[in-house]
């Protein structure tokens, strides 16, 4: 319980690590772990923090999912606007939902009943600047990529066929074409959904 709303992928790596090898020590390497209290902030200072409070939930969800704690062991410590006053983290307010809601409901739909399969490899340095993960389904799949905090970042992945259908974080759909076997995508700091057909 850290009292603040950074994400610091190096960080929580290290923290979940520590807490897998306490939890060996002890016996109980296998004891699933739940992220029961974590608050982002959407308010603050009587600023709107909105699309930052998104990318940093979004973040969070799928930074634990690499650690092994899936989206239904990970909750917002509230959703609307009965919490403290000082601490307005709420992604429910009584004027509306903010960003936060359409975006999680949006990674929730591309996702569910789907098995995660892993983050994507792009290498020591990579692996500072994005993160990928994979999800399987009898139906396909579904990769979720994000940058870790930069500028739009322009990438070329492997590909087959004529067009991978492409998702960004609100849900407006897209068909990017497969040319000489590269698809040209953007990894921004809200996910962008790749949706691979089966096989």
């Amino acid at each position: 319980y850290e009292g603040h709303e950074t994400i610091d992928p190096v960080h929580w790596r290290w923290k979940i690590g520590a807490l897998r090898a306490l939890l060996e020590r002890y016996g109980d390497a296998q004891k699933p772990i739940w992220q029961t209290e974590r608050a982002i902030a959407g308010v603050r200072g009587d600023d709107w923090l909105g699309a930052t409070q998104a990318v940093r939930m979004g973040l969070h969800r799928d930074l634990l999912e690499t650690l092994g704690i899936r989206p239904e062991h990970n909750n917002h410590f509230y959703t609307n606007d009965h919490g403290f006053g000082d601490f307005p983290s709420w992604i429910w307010s009584h004027t509306g939902p903010h960003p936060a809601v359409f975006a999680l409901r949006l990674r929730h739909a591309l996702t569910v009943g789907r098995a995660y399969q892993g983050a994507l490899d792009f290498g020591p340095i990579g692996e500072r600047l994005l993160l990928g993960l994979r999800y399987a389904g009898a139906d396909g799949g579904t990769i979720a990529l994000r940058n870790l905090g930069s500028l739009d970042l322009p990438l070329e992945l492997d590909a087959t066929g004529e067009s991978v259908e492409v998702v960004d974080a609100f849900g407006n759909r897209s068909q990017i074409p497969v040319k000489a076997g590269k698809v040209a995508v953007v990894a921004k700091q809200m996910s962008t959904y790749l949706l691979l057909a089966k096989g």
